[in-house]
């Protein structure tokens, strides 16, 4: 699958919808495990830009996680290649080799205020120093969604 972005089966969407994930109080008890995408696609240093580029034109993500020997060693995005011309030039020359990463076990919370203070869209999910995941703004924003929907529809209950 090479799906990244929402990944949540339908029992957790029934968890979110039942509020199974809100503390009392109205504060959300979600980890990163319940939203990363977990199988996800990646990228080799050695692979090309015009490769990356026909991935990234071919399928929904702007980014991918770079592993050599199933080690981490960097993040590329769509945009990092855009005004690249050179298509045989190899992509360890245009990632980014600081990677912000977060533990599976973590609060969307420190989720949410990684990729606001660094401005990312994505986030690598390791465990043990191993990619497992990846979690995107969107999917702290579907889960907010619902979260508001499911307070609306209560409130109209109550009103």
């Amino acid at each position: 699958m090479l799906h990244i972005g929402i990944n949540l089966c339908e029992s957790k969407i029934s968890q979110l919808k039942s509020g199974t994930y809100v503390k009392k109080g109205g504060k959300m008890n979600v980890k990163v495990k319940d939203l990363m995408t977990t199988n996800v696609c990646h990228a080799k240093p050695s692979d090309t830009v015009g490769k990356l580029k026909r991935i990234f034109k071919n399928n929904n993500f702007n980014v991918l996680p770079v592993l050599k020997d199933d080690e981490l060693v960097g993040v590329i995005s769509q945009s990092d290649i855009l005004n690249v011309d050179n298509e045989f030039s190899q992509i360890h020359n245009h990632m980014h080799k600081q990677v912000i990463t977060i533990s599976s076990y973590a609060n969307i919370n420190e989720a949410a205020h990684l990729m606001k203070k660094y401005h990312l869209h994505h986030l690598i999910v390791t465990h043990e120093k191993k990619m497992i995941g990846i979690i995107s703004s969107y999917d702290l924003l579907n889960l907010l969604e619902k979260r508001i929907y499911k307070f609306s529809e209560e409130h109209k209950k109550t009103a």
